[in-house]
């Protein structure tokens, strides 16, 4: 009787459900079309009771207050700027409202209503030198001096609205010529080399010399290296000359080569003096992957051994089938790499390559397998078998989850979300858990998959190095669409998974710094181009953010670019993120075998990329038919470069 009474119950709450989400889907769209109407700069209308009482209302008050500000601003702007932070100061929107303000203040020249509002938590350079003006503006300030010159001494170029309080530094006779020396050298470090010249025309006629030469040796490096090999009295600053060989190194190579020897006779560097030099052209050689890297990298003592010259020495090693060297190298890092699985997997395939030590590389290949990341892959197929990921469920804590369904913040987040402002959402989120423990950020990762925000529920997760729970980092969320393009492209859906996930943790409404689009972040022109050759319709920016359309295209493109690499899917990874001039550039002097050539790839990201889809690609396959997976067929050798 009590079950059926409980079922009755049930059922006479579902109507009220059903009508409380349907009110909440209503609201909510109003909520949007009033923020876009703001955003327009339209009229505002009254706004309903239902909209006034909803929770994310004060987003829709700070909208009008960001619009205002901006465009009309004014005293009652003011007060209501004031008022907003007073009632809202813990919700991140209320930085962009100070941030907004006090540009507004500024614009206005309000100057002791921006100090007594200014906060540094919200500000950038250009704030920082409009609260030093309105300090100078608004009288005497013991701290000012001290405080102006802290700003003005740094490498990088400053903001325009900059120029009033550095004005006021020179007219205060404060800028000397010693700080002016010193402000050029900040900036000749940085590369910044106009500020480097304007700074050092400020400076003693004597001083400025030395520092001229730096500039130019940034600007032109190979001609002012040449007049410093023909005329070794040319006076120049050690750590000049070592800056203008680096930059030269790393742009060119080749010609820092034959440069090398010269300069060092020219300049009498010999010894410790040396090895920076032959450290700047080793890594030089190797990130264009020349195979005299080896022999400048052998020439290095020990001591000279920092992280870049320690993984890129193994690189170069393997590059040019050094074995030996690999396994001396390899054998030579230091705790910090030698534990990393990155370069466990390098030492054994030096170990490898030795018949005296096989057995040894097949007993790191064995422990390395049962891992889960693109080493236990490419460790199994060393060993010739297929590789099965291994789960890490992650368990729901019931009391947890309460707190968090509980949190306004969180509420707020989902509900920003499900009004498609993922912005907003994204800060609430974060804030919310800024202090949360790493077993709190695993809840809240469980929370977040459960409200179908897997990019949230990754990013969240992988703050706890929590990795493993595959249900919830690699969901089949848009897997009809996948098996669509599949269908157009002739890819296997767990490629298209693959690049999705690393492109855009499955969000649909990603957009890139460089305007690339959607699950698979394409750019609006080569989305167009593509459609027209695979005979689809000619997307707009609105259409890439459809999970349909955007996967169709960019599983044709990913395919186009396979097939221009004669089907390798190393390559056109390679190509999907750093272009195929790139891939062209890197391509092998002889036929290579595809991790060598995927750890040499001279771009972090690009590396990085490449290797986590391929991991990406296992766990989706594995999800997808429950079978362990042998990626040997896209791990074919990378075919020598065509002259």
């Amino acid at each position: 009787m009590k079950q059926l009474t409980r079922g009755l119950a049930l059922l006479l709450l579902l109507p009220a459900l059903a009508f409380a989400q349907h009110d909440a889907a209503t609201t909510r769209a109003e909520f949007s079309a009033t923020l876009t109407r703001i955003e327009a700069g339209e009229v505002d209308s009254a706004d309903s009771k239902a909209l006034s009482a909803y929770l994310l209302y004060p987003y829709v008050t700070a909208a009008r207050l960001l619009r205002d500000l901006k465009n009309a601003p004014t005293n009652e702007a003011d007060a209501r700027a004031q008022n907003f932070l007073s009632i809202h100061a813990a919700w991140p929107i209320s930085r962009d409202i100070r941030r907004a303000w006090l540009q507004s203040l500024a614009q206005r020249e309000v100057w002791p209503t921006f100090l007594a509002a200014y906060s540094s938590d919200v500000a950038d350079d250009s704030l920082r030198c409009q609260q030093l003006w309105a300090r100078i503006k608004t009288g005497e300030d013991p701290a000012l001096r001290d405080d102006a010159l802290k700003i003005w001494l740094t490498g990088q170029k400053m903001p325009q609205v900059c120029t009033p309080a550095f004005d006021w530094l020179r007219q205060q006779s404060l800028i000397t010529p010693a700080l002016a020396e010193k402000r050029s050298r900040l900036a000749l470090v940085a590369g910044n080399v106009e500020l480097a010249e304007y700074m050092a025309q400020m400076a003693s006629p004597e001083r400025a010399k030395p520092l001229l030469r730096w500039a130019r040796l940034i600007r032109s490096p190979r001609d002012e290296l040449k007049v410093l090999i023909a005329d070794p009295n040319e006076p120049v600053e050690a750590d000049a000359l070592l800056d203008g060989f680096s930059r030269y190194a790393r742009k060119n190579p080749e010609d820092a080569l034959k440069i090398y020897q010269p300069l060092l006779n020219a300049q009498q560097l010999q010894g410790d003096a040396a090895v920076p030099y032959t450290v700047a052209l080793a890594l030089g050689l190797a990130w264009s992957r020349l195979p005299e890297a080896v022999e400048y990298f052998k020439r290095l003592p020990e001591t000279a051994a920092d992280d870049r010259v320690q993984e890129w020495r193994v690189r170069a090693a393997l590059w040019n089938g050094q074995w030996e060297l690999v396994r001396e190298w390899t054998a030579r890092l230091p705790k910090t790499f030698a534990m990393q699985d990155r370069w466990t997997y390098w030492r054994a395939r030096g170990l490898e390559q030795s018949k005296e030590t096989r057995e040894q590389a097949l007993t790191i290949y064995q422990g390395l397998a049962t891992k889960n990341n693109i080493f236990a892959v490419l460790s199994s197929w060393r060993l010739g078998r297929a590789h099965t990921p291994t789960p890490q469920p992650q368990v729901s804590d019931a009391a947890v989850q309460a707190a968090l369904h509980a949190n306004e913040a969180l509420i707020r987040a989902r509900e920003l979300r499900m009004a498609g402002r993922d912005n907003w959402a994204n800060n609430e989120w974060r804030k919310a858990l800024e202090d949360a423990t790493p077993a709190m950020r695993v809840q809240a990762g469980l929370l977040a998959s459960s409200w179908g925000w897997h990019s949230q529920a990754i990013t969240t997760l992988a703050t706890a190095s929590a990795y493993d729970d595959f249900a919830l980092t690699y969901p089949l969320v848009y897997e009809p669409q996948a098996l669509k393009a599949q269908s157009l492209s002739g890819l296997p859906a767990a490629w298209i998974n693959g690049v999705m996930r690393q492109e855009s943790l499955f969000d649909p409404r990603a957009v890139s710094p460089a305007n690339a689009y959607g699950l698979m972040q394409l750019l609006q022109s080569t989305a167009r181009s593509v459609a027209k050759r695979w005979n689809q319709a000619v997307p707009t920016q609105e259409t890439l953010f459809d999970p349909e359309t955007n996967l169709l295209l960019g599983s044709a493109y990913l395919r186009e670019v396979r097939d221009k690499w004669g089907g390798s899917l190393v390559l056109a990874l390679g190509s999907y993120n750093a272009g195929p001039g790139a891939v062209a550039r890197w391509l092998p002097p002889q036929t290579m075998d595809a991790d060598i050539w995927m750890e040499n790839i001279p771009y972090n990201e690009t590396r990085s990329y490449v290797q986590r889809i391929l991991w990406h690609i296992s766990v989706f396959g594995w999800k997808e038919t429950g079978k362990p997976q042998d990626l040997s067929s896209l791990l074919t050798p990378i075919n020598k470069a065509v002259p």
